[in-house]
């Protein structure tokens, strides 16, 4: 394994973990210092997952021979699932252990999983349907931090190698303080999916894509590397790697953040990527013409007065971006503040008079500049 990017941050997250869980006695036995924590709630958080859709439906359920995800273990097994675990630092690789009635809780300790499981390697996994690790801490987008030994990383990519993972989501159970705004990753961390804690479950995804989202917008928008087109075409292979420094993403999740993104910022073209529009810098994007009457634009107030004396202007970007409705418009101003003022704009005179509007999406369009006398506040503003 390479050497990390982000060592030192990582650790000072660790440690700060650590000594959180030690001073407000989440940590139980065998103690969070140096280790994967072991938590006050474990059990709960085992009984979380265990009422979830994935564990139910999962056969075979990999679990990591941490302490706080024994419970987890002997839940799998109380529910006549198939579990495997690796072996401490996978040393004698993988153990297969069936579930027995009454030795539920022995078959889930590391010792009697050796004692009562079967010692199988790599190519003798099953597929499998769930697949829960443990964490010092772990983030919003997915992002987990392990204690610094690399063991779980390789589980899963000697999982995922040998495609003994199918479509198996990756869980982990943690103490609600173990989750935090955000977290460093090298390319080869892997992120998960699912976060259960004592109290709930955190589905990572819809926070990830959004996380990714930006970070590609970024790059395709902003801060171009010098591959880039004159149209704004980047390699969808060079931003995988770019957003990988960051984020643990694959081709498949960069091409589905492009393809469920409700605005259509992103097209992907001969496996080239671009941004559609927002761009901050010079950029050659054809654009198909408006063909609407009405847009909008939400704004501050104080921005509302010069609009209207001015006109609408780019602000940072290359065109000035227009709403297809009131709402999406609101909810562009309230980025700028918490009750914007909400102009309209009469694009159907606009056109007629030689105005150049172009629909950049389904719900955006975007302008050079739209003069004064075709904006007004919203009718509903004027009170």
């Amino acid at each position: 394994m390479e050497p990390s990017h982000f060592s030192e941050k990582k650790q000072v997250i660790r440690e700060e973990i650590w000594k959180k869980m030690k001073k407000k006695k989440i940590e139980r036995f065998p103690y969070a210092w140096g280790r994967v924590p072991n938590f006050k709630g474990a059990e709960r958080a085992a009984h979380i997952l265990s009422e979830t859709e994935e564990f139910q439906k999962a056969g075979t359920v990999f679990v990591a021979p941490d302490s706080p995800q024994r419970p987890v273990r002997e839940l799998v097994l109380h529910h006549g699932k198939v579990l495997v675990m690796p072996t401490p630092r996978l040393k004698s690789g993988f153990l297969l252990v069936n579930p027995v009635k009454g030795m539920e809780k022995k078959a889930s300790t590391i010792k009697g999983a050796f004692k009562l499981g079967e010692a199988i390697s790599i190519e003798e996994v099953p597929v499998l349907g769930l697949v829960v690790q443990g964490a010092v801490a772990v983030d919003y987008t997915g992002a987990r931090l392990g204690k610094g030994g690399g063991y779980g990383d390789k589980e899963v990519t000697t999982l995922k190698t040998h495609n003994k993972m199918g479509t198996a989501q990756i869980a982990v159970t943690v103490h609600e303080i173990q989750v935090v705004e955000s977290l460093p990753q090298d390319p080869w961390d892997f992120s998960v999916d699912m976060i259960v804690t004592p109290q709930q479950v955190i589905k990572t995804f819809s926070f990830k894509r959004e996380a990714v989202s930006k970070y590609m917008s970024y790059f395709l928008r902003h801060h171009p590397p010098d591959t880039v087109s004159e149209q704004g075409f980047l390699s969808l292979d060079e931003l995988v790697n770019l957003v990988s420094k960051r984020y643990n993403v694959t081709r498949e999740f960069l091409t589905s953040v492009v393809e469920t993104d409700p605005k259509g910022r992103f097209q992907i073209k001969d496996n080239k990527i671009r941004a559609v529009y927002g761009h901050s810098y010079t950029v050659r994007v054809m654009l198909p013409g408006a063909d609407i009457s009405v847009l909008y634009h939400g704004t501050t107030e104080k921005a509302a007065e010069k609009i209207l004396k001015e006109g609408l202007k780019p602000k940072g970007r290359q065109k000035a971006h227009l709403s297809l409705t009131p709402d999406a418009a609101i909810e562009v101003g309230r980025r700028k503040c918490e009750y914007p003022v909400l102009l309209y704009i009469d694009a159907e005179k606009a056109l007629k008079d030689g105005i150049l509007i172009e629909k950049a999406s389904e719900s955006v369009y975007v302008a050079d500049f739209i003069p004064p006398q075709y904006i007004s506040i919203f009718p509903d503003e004027k009170r």
